[in-house]
């Protein structure tokens, strides 16, 4: 986890009765996956009016490899999809 210092990180925490616990962490969120890769701070208020960047599909395909066992995707290509429309939504504009 030290290469994710400083970076907000999604963890699956697990709490036993006898007050152990075991953790696995997730990485980072797609969206700031997405942020990183195009270099901006924030998303769009107005996605459909206001665009903040564009990414491209080999951004979109390394995204979803790092996040292919977590996403609802039966191959790389639904992962992707999965990736682009969070993109949309944070106004961010998809190009070849």
């Amino acid at each position: 986890t030290k290469d994710l210092m400083g970076k907000n990180v999604i963890v699956h925490i697990r709490v036993f009765e006898d007050r152990t616990f075991d953790w696995k962490s997730l990485g980072q969120p797609v969206d700031d996956l997405i942020r990183e890769a195009i270099k901006i701070e924030k998303g769009s208020g107005k996605p459909n009016v206001d665009k903040v960047g564009k990414i491209t599909k080999a951004q979109l395909q390394e995204i979803a490899e790092k996040k292919m066992d977590q996403l609802n995707a039966v191959d790389i290509d639904g992962a992707i999809k999965i990736v682009a429309g969070t993109a949309r939504s944070m106004g961010v504009e998809v190009t070849e």
